[in-house]
Parts: C-alpha cells; sequence; structure tokens
C-alpha cells in the first residue's frame, strides 16, 4: 500500500502516462508541457499543453475506512494466544481537473481530445507505474489505480472555476480510486480473555 506519499504519486503517473504517449508531432512546432497545478498556477498558466487541478479527496463510498478487525497471532516467548489489531488503510478517492491549455481554441480542442482518449486507453495504472513515480516501491504488485471520467455537472464544474483566479477554461472532471494509504501506527495487541468470573454478594448501602 502507499505511503502518504500516494496522493502526489497518483496525481504525477496520470500526468506521466500522458507525457510518455505523447507525440510532440502531432501538434506541430508546439511543444506540450504537462504539471500539477495548485490553485495559485491558474494565475500565470502554461502556454500550451495539459495541467491536472486535484480540488477534492474523499473517502471511498464503496470501501469506506472501517475500524480494523483483530486478528489472531501467537506470544513469541510464551506461546500463549495474544489478539493483534492492524490499523485498516485509509480508501481514498482523487477527483481532479484535467486542464487544456493552446492560444487557440482548436488546439485546445485537440489536446483535450488527445489526452482524453490516452487515458482511456490507459485506464488501469500498474503498480510498476506508482512505484516508479512514487520511487519508494511502497505500491505492492497486485494495487492499481483506476483512472475514469467523473460525473460532474456543469453546476459543480463552474462552481470549481469560480474559485480560481482565471476565467473559465476548457477542463474535464476526472476520477483516480482506490488509493490506498497504509497506516504507520504500531499494532495495538491485548491478550484474549480466558476465563469469566462472576461473583454474587449482598448489596451495601
Amino acid at each position: 500500500m502507499a505511503n502518504y506519499r500516494g496522493i502526489n504519486a497518483a496525481c504525477q503517473a496520470v500526468l506521466d502516462i500522458l507525457d510518455s504517449a505523447c507525440d510532440q508531432s502531432m501538434f506541430g512546432d508546439n511543444t506540450l508541457s504537462f504539471d500539477l497545478y495548485s490553485a495559485d498556477d491558474f494565475k500565470n498558466p502554461m502556454n500550451i499543453g495539459v495541467s491536472l487541478f486535484l480540488y477534492s479527496v474523499r473517502p471511498n463510498a464503496a470501501q469506506g475506512n472501517r475500524r480494523a478487525m483483530p486478528s489472531m497471532s501467537s506470544n513469541q516467548q510464551s506461546g500463549s494466544p495474544s489478539r493483534a489489531v492492524q490499523r485498516s488503510p485509509l480508501s481514498l478517492d482523487l477527483h481532479f481537473l484535467l486542464t487544456a491549455w493552446a492560444k487557440k481554441a482548436s488546439l485546445q480542442y485537440d489536446i483535450l481530445g488527445w489526452a482524453m482518449r490516452t487515458l482511456a486507453d490507459n485506464a488501469i495504472v500498474s503498480s510498476d507505474v506508482l512505484n516508479q513515480v512514487s520511487g519508494d516501491g511502497a505500491f505492492s504488485q497486485e494495487e492499481t489505480l483506476e483512472i475514469v471520467q467523473d460525473d460532474v455537472s456543469d453546476e459543480i464544474l463552474l462552481r470549481i472555476w469560480d474559485g480560481l483566479p482565471q476565467d473559465y477554461h476548457l477542463s474535464a472532471p476526472y476520477l483516480a480510486r482506490v488509493l490506498r494509504i497504509e497506516s504507520v501506527v504500531e499494532y495495538a495487541s491485548a491478550t484474549p480473555v480466558k476465563v469469566r468470573e462472576l461473583r454474587f454478594g449482598e448489596y451495601e448501602e
């Protein structure tokens, strides 16, 4: 599972997919840029390329963030069983805007169309790609990230742009799911109850 760098790695992996797939000759003499954007970056955007703006991180609705279940383990010193509790991973969905930048509207359309087609062709991001970006090998072999178009209404999309220092620009909302961030808290353990004792006595005032 990912560590705290997982959010950054997931977003950067999306841009790396686009960058690796880009044939610069498709867009004439223009060289496309691919960058992560914060709100402030919209004040002075790139001349041509694609930006990724992460605007929301939410718990995954399907998996949620359930409490960890206790699991049985043996005490290495005494051999007696103990009950260990491992904290469950944080399961997250990443909501972001993919924005095409260019001086001409027709070129914006071409760039966004190509980017959306490329992500549709690479909708499943493997752990190899994620680990290459993160550089720490935190993602296990079976872990993947799914990139899909997000179901965001025009009203919400316009509200997002209202909060940015830039007039509305051609964008597509996307969702990356499910990112699991592992806990670094040590397991809590306790010895299970072996005998129940019931004591009866007179009530004293």
